[in-house]
């Protein structure tokens, strides 16, 4: 199962092509449609392929116990998170590694394809992932200010703040266990142009967040 990684290329996370799929086996096999929940950490490669079969997505908070919980309330198809963990309702409500290597190897056998041609067939995204040390009553502060930052741009607050681009995204989240904001950027540009994007975020951020050696490590 390949997933997004830091500082690499990314073509899918192989989950987020299988219920998605007109042709995958279950409730939604034999029409268009369904709902995936994930995080908003999650590739926007998950949106392309979902679309493309004429389903929706659903963004959640970061934590499988989230993910499955909406996917109870919704109904929902199929659902994962962005390091690759799979939920299938119709198992049970809970990332299952041995399932999705079922549904993966169902997968092959309906395509007839092999799984680097399936990966082959979708969109290229590139992502860089960064933590940014943050000290924790300062949290709410930061947040805000990119908030501002981010005036006239499309902005997600489901958990911390999303940047939303035509062709990419960039993500500052604080850990729920450490005093770090995780930050994702993601597009389909060059490392380079990736690069900079990550860093334009978090030294946007580098004023609010003191002085001293957590502000040095700031990078």
């Amino acid at each position: 199962m390949r997933t997004a990684r830091s500082s690499s290329t990314t073509k899918a996370h192989s989950w987020s092509e299988t219920r998605a799929s007109p042709s995958w086996p279950g409730r939604q096999s034999r029409g268009r449609g369904g709902t995936v929940v994930t995080p908003v950490s999650t590739s926007s490669l998950l949106e392309d392929v979902v679309r493309a079969a004429g389903g929706t997505v659903v963004r959640t908070r970061v934590g499988s116990p989230i993910v499955a919980g909406v996917m109870f309330e919704t109904g929902a198809t199929f659902g994962g998170e962005e390091n690759g963990g799979a939920i299938f309702p119709d198992h049970q409500f809970c990332r299952d590694g041995a399932m999705a290597a079922a549904k993966m190897l169902e997968l092959l056998a309906h395509a007839r394809k092999t799984l680097s041609t399936l990966e082959a067939e979708l969109p290229e995204y590139h992502i860089k992932k960064a933590n940014v040390p943050v000290p924790a009553d300062q949290r709410d502060a930061v947040l805000t200010s990119i908030v501002a930052l981010a005036k006239g741009r499309k902005v997600d607050t489901t958990d911390g703040v999303k940047i939303l681009e035509a062709d990419g995204a960039v993500l500052v989240r604080p850990s729920g266990t450490e005093a770090i904001f995780r930050v994702y950027a993601e597009g389909q540009h060059p490392h380079v142009r990736m690069r900079s994007r990550r860093k334009e975020w978090t030294w946007s951020r580098r004023p609010y967040v003191g002085s001293g050696p957590a502000a040095t490590r700031i990078r």
